[in-house]
Order: C-alpha cells, then structure tokens, then sequence
C-alpha cells in the first residue's frame, strides 16, 4: 500500500514528482500524492496536470496527454486541457481533486478548511508524510 504524501507549497510539483518517482521491486510506486496544495495560479496548472499524469499506471501515459504538451498554446489552453480532461473524466476528477489552488493563512481558506481537505484527503489513514517547499518567492528578494 502506498505511503499517502500531503504536499504543501507544492509549487509545480518539483518535490512531490520526486517522491512519486520511488518504486518498489515490483514497479510499484511507493507514495501516493493525496492533496499538492499551491497559492499560484500557473504553478496549480502544472501540478493538476503533473496529478493527471500520475492516475495511469507508469509507462501507460496516453499519447493525447503528449500531444496536448506538443501543441500547448496558452490562448487556447483553457478548452485544450478540457478536452483531454474528458477523454479520462475519472482520472481528471482525481487530479483536480489532488491539486488546490489554496493560500495557506489567507482568510478566504481557514485553517478549519484546510484541515476538512486534508483530513477528506487522507481517507482514515493515520500513517502519512507531510512534505513541503516553504515558499521561495519571500526568501529570494534580490537587492541592487
């Protein structure tokens, strides 16, 4: 069974495709990302389709996905991704569900939210790893 990870300022999902990587002797992945949370909208973009990629077993991601990264274009990006969210309904509903756009300490999400979606998240399961990249954006101010 999968260890279940709990991502905070996931960013585009740098750490969490770490650990997603980690397989066992068999191919198994080792952890499963149950909620990547993130305050920035174009970062949220790639860890929900980051979480997208990660509902099919490894090796088998479908050759749309890579179409749709061949022919990314911004303008369009909004309906493209619809479009192949709806070729797999189920595997989108995972990833949109796994990925939140979420300002940690923000008053539009209080702490009681939060802990609803982790708790719902993690489905009963005391055993868990909380992982995180504390925000970088505050720590990386450069003076001139």
């Amino acid at each position: 069974m999968p260890i279940p990870i709990i991502d905070l300022f996931a960013g585009p999902g740098g750490l969490g495709e770490g650990f997603s990587s980690v397989t066992d002797e068999n191919g198994d992945r080792v952890f499963d990302i149950k909620l990547s949370i993130e305050k920035d909208e174009n970062a949220h973009k790639t860890l929900e389709l980051r979480s997208f990629t990660r509902q099919f077993p490894i090796g088998e991601i479908p050759l749309e996905y890579y179409e749709y990264v061949k022919k990314y274009n911004y303008r369009t990006d909004k309906s493209d991704r619809k479009k192949l969210f709806s070729l797999y309904p189920d595997r989108a509903e995972i990833a949109q569900k796994e990925a939140w756009l979420c300002e940690l300490g923000h008053d539009n999400f209080p702490s009681e939210l939060i802990d609803e979606r982790i708790t719902k998240a993690l489905n009963g399961e005391n055993n868990w790893l909380l992982i995180g990249g504390p925000p970088c954006q505050a720590f990386s101010l450069i003076c001139f």
